[in-house]
């Protein structure tokens, strides 16, 4: 909103208060507008489209959602290890910032990058790495 739109409104409906019910902004911000443009700015308002700050359901759901967070987690630290690289689950859970309960609840989706061994767990950084290590046990 610039300020020849204010004034025009001023000038249609009469008085700031009904220019300010008329562009649905509150009185105050038409004054902050004219205030403004008596020191020389031109743009003071800031239009009602949408901007970048606006967050949608998706970004909700890539912060807070742990069908979404916890596997990303899990992801990020096995490309850490590399693709050679091994780790046991305990400094995997560690690594990913993820609980044990997490962990157990999505363990299931990466079936290939784990070991069974007899007490504990092997994480390898790929599936391809995961099935050697399976084949020297």
């Amino acid at each position: 909103m610039n300020v020849e739109e204010v004034k025009g409104a001023i000038l249609k409906f009469g008085s700031q208060v009904q220019a300010a019910k008329k562009l649905e902004i509150t009185r105050s911000k038409l004054r902050r507008i004219l205030a403004a443009a008596r020191k020389g700015k031109t743009t003071c308002l800031k239009s009602n489209t949408p901007s970048a700050s606006v967050k949608t359901l998706k970004d909700f759901r890539s912060l807070y959602d742990k069908n979404v967070t916890v596997p990303r987690k899990i992801k990020e630290a096995l490309k850490r290890l590399g693709v050679n690289g091994w780790t046991y689950e305990a400094e995997l859970i560690h690594d990913a910032g993820i609980s044990q309960t997490d962990m157990g609840n999505f363990r299931h989706l990466f079936l290939d990058f784990y070991v069974e061994m007899k007490s504990k767990r092997v994480w390898a950084g790929s599936a391809k790495f995961a099935q050697t290590l399976r084949g020297m046990i």
